[in-house]
């Protein structure tokens, strides 16, 4: 017996995160599919809701946090000396 859609589901679950840069914050709470228009996707134009896309994050640590981290660490080498 061969069990279809088994491929399917690995490869949706690995593609979760790409799916949530493609949906509206409404949509990503109530994991709906968007169909991402602008100003407002169907699913928020229907209900009469505001429609909010979330800005994509920037991968990595924020500004001047490696910085710190280094004058971090020069104090502690000096404590250790």
């Amino acid at each position: 017996m061969e069990i279809s859609g088994s491929h399917s589901r690995r490869s949706n679950a690995s593609n979760a995160t790409e799916a949530d840069v493609h949906r509206c914050e409404r949509c990503k709470q109530r994991k709906t599919r968007c169909d991402r228009e602008f100003p407002a996707c169907q699913r928020c134009r229907r209900l009469d809701v505001r429609c909010e896309y979330a800005g994509r994050k920037r991968p990595g640590f924020p500004a001047g946090h490696r910085q710190l981290l280094e004058e971090k660490l020069r104090a502690l080498a000096q404590s250790i000396v």
